[in-house]
């Protein structure tokens, strides 16, 4: 029995390296915990709590999905090779036990109780789940709670104890799981977290919030008709009225060289063609001009 709690705890610390070396970068919403889980059908039936003798390891497997600062979601998954099942003492029997759990995770490290980024993070479960162990069905209600900790960004250690209510009150059981937990999109977010927007100075708050002002001249990108060069509010972000001149016209299709009419000396008109980027422009008055 201890060889084989000592082999699935191996397998829990290959699959927690393995997860460290094909990690993902996506939102930070999905995680995977992987490790022991030990239970005890002998427990609720005899009253001996806490027994070590009474316990079954297996394979835990749980799969987890953040849905808003206070809750989770978690599928939980567990295989053991030989559980002592009430329904198969009389023939000394260990039969297989494959068991599946639906949990909603009310979180204590919610931002009103605890930071959502605390070492120490409390949390109680509820849900629905069933098993199978041999030809006998079951279907319980999962209600209990645990502790996980913050080791990092990317990892937990999470301890867990569940009671199952099963329909059937002969198979009322525990199980105790203690797992390591990857998080699948532990990169660094480009979003604040709330607690680090507290941190925050006016000055960084500001340099977060202001909009684009790519040359840094005071009028920004959306209104600015020069964006990468430095001007004036008063040439709409442009050095000179004659480069926001050549600034609009870039919009059109216009070409450089247009045809006009010019008169000569003797009154004749000829058609000549001037580079309209040539044309001098007058500067636009500061203040109204007095008659």
């Amino acid at each position: 029995m201890r060889s084989f709690a000592i082999f699935f705890l191996l397998i829990s610390l290959i699959s927690a390296c393995y997860l460290t070396s094909n990690a993902q970068t996506f939102e930070k919403k999905w995680a995977v915990g992987t490790g022991v889980n030990l239970i005890d059908y002998q427990g609720p039936q005899t009253g001996d709590y806490l027994q070590s003798g009474n316990y079954d390891p297996g394979f835990y497997l749980a799969v987890n999905r953040y849905l808003s600062g206070a809750f989770n979601f978690s599928a939980d998954f567990t295989f053991a090779q030989n559980v002592r099942h009430p329904g198969f003492f009389a023939l000394n029997e260990r039969p297989r036990l494959l068991d599946m759990s639906y949990l909603m995770i009310f979180k204590f490290n919610n931002g009103a109780i605890l930071k959502e980024r605390s070492f120490f993070a409390p949390y109680l479960v509820f849900g629905i789940g069933g098993n199978h162990v041999r030809s006998t069905p079951d279907v319980y209600v999962p209600l209990g709670g645990g502790v996980q900790f913050r080791v990092n960004d990317k990892f937990a250690l999470r301890a867990q104890a569940v009671t199952k209510r099963s329909l059937n009150k002969a198979d009322q059981h525990l199980a105790q799981a203690i797992a390591f937990v990857y998080n699948l999109n532990a990169e660094e977010q480009d979003r604040l977290q709330p607690d680090e927007m507290d941190e925050l100075d006016e000055a960084d708050l500001m340099a977060t919030l202001a909009p684009d002002d790519i040359d840094a001249d005071g009028v920004i990108d959306q209104y600015d008709v020069c964006p990468t060069q430095k001007g004036y509010a008063v040439h709409q972000g442009c050095p000179t009225d004659r480069d926001l001149n050549l600034a609009l016209m870039q919009d059109f299709s216009f070409e450089s060289e247009v045809p006009v009419m010019v008169a000569d000396n003797s009154g004749v008109e000829n058609q000549v063609k001037i580079d309209i980027q040539e044309v001098p422009t007058a500067p636009a008055p500061q203040k109204p001009i007095e008659f």
